[in-house]
């Protein structure tokens, strides 16, 4: 059904992005405990992001917020795993503290 509703302008568009990415111990794991895929690893990263996209996922939600935080290699395998299926990836961000290489990969990826 929502295949064939998704181009209708007349009707709400549902975006999933299932839970946010994090690394273990990581927001919003940490103070909060609610549900989050975690990845530790590149490799890690690229065959979690692509069940959730095989599982419907249209967009890819990653956390970096207060620390442990995923790494640039961990973001970039990210990226450019959901990008090669045509899926976006959003970032929780709220501070501008985290490494160079990371803001790169998340403004010209």
């Amino acid at each position: 059904m929502r295949q064939n509703t998704i181009t209708d302008m007349r009707l709400a568009r549902l975006i999933a992005a299932g839970p946010l990415v994090t690394v273990p111990g990581g927001y919003p794991i940490s103070g909060n405990g609610f549900p989050a895929l975690t990845v530790t690893s590149p490799d890690d990263a690229r065959e979690k992001i692509g069940l959730l996209i095989d599982q419907g996922a249209d967009l890819i939600k990653i956390a970096l917020e207060s620390w442990p935080v995923l790494s640039a290699e961990e973001v970039s395998a990210i990226v450019e795993t959901a990008h090669k299926r045509g899926v976006p990836v959003s970032a929780h961000a709220t501070k501008i503290t985290y490494s160079p290489p990371v803001c790169r990969i998340l403004t010209c990826s």
